[in-house]
């Protein structure tokens, strides 16, 4: 009985993997960094990025496809923190880089990337550049300021969220 028992549950699992690589569905991986303190992130990547306020944690967290994180590349460089991929394509919904920060000063977007924070932030004074198309959703407990590289607007803005696009798209060429 038990001889059986376990032969069904091999051919389950079995069954379940080839079920999972017929339809194509990616593995799902997380890649942590380990980082020094930063007060400024740099984005030259096409992710999602979702800020989390954390004054303790010093890794930042790359997941989703496994077969992609190794294209995503995190590092510091003195006060700042840069995301940059080795491909220029989109990695939106495949991948998410979760960042932990503390008195974040300055983030700067070169890229469609979409940032959210999932907490309050609790910098005093906050300059958002975006230097692209890009979604930003802050919640911040002190100052946001917001600029816009050139050729670029603020298309929509509410109290925590503004969507950056470029002048062609405003007019419709």
């Amino acid at each position: 009985m038990k001889k059986a028992f376990n032969m069904l549950l091999i051919t389950l699992l079995i069954a379940g993997t080839s079920a999972k690589s017929q339809t194509g569905e990616p593995n799902y991986g997380v890649k942590e960094t380990l980082v020094q303190n930063f007060s400024r992130i740099r984005i030259n990547a096409d992710i999602n990025v979702v800020l989390v306020q954390n004054d303790k944690l010093s890794r930042v967290y790359t997941e989703g496809d496994e077969s992609l994180l190794g294209e995503i590349i995190v590092r510091v460089k003195g006060n700042e923190l840069f995301i940059s991929s080795t491909r220029p394509i989109s990695y939106k919904g495949k991948l998410q880089v979760t960042i932990p920060v503390s008195n974040i000063e300055k983030i700067e977007v070169n890229s469609a990337a979409a940032i959210a924070c999932v907490n309050s932030l609790k910098s005093p004074f906050l300059l958002v550049k975006a230097n692209n198309d890009c979604d930003v959703k802050i919640k911040s407990r002190g100052k946001v300021s917001f600029e816009t590289g050139e050729g670029y607007y603020i298309q929509h803005m509410r109290q925590t969220e503004i969507r950056i696009s470029d002048a062609e798209e405003n007019t419709g060429g």
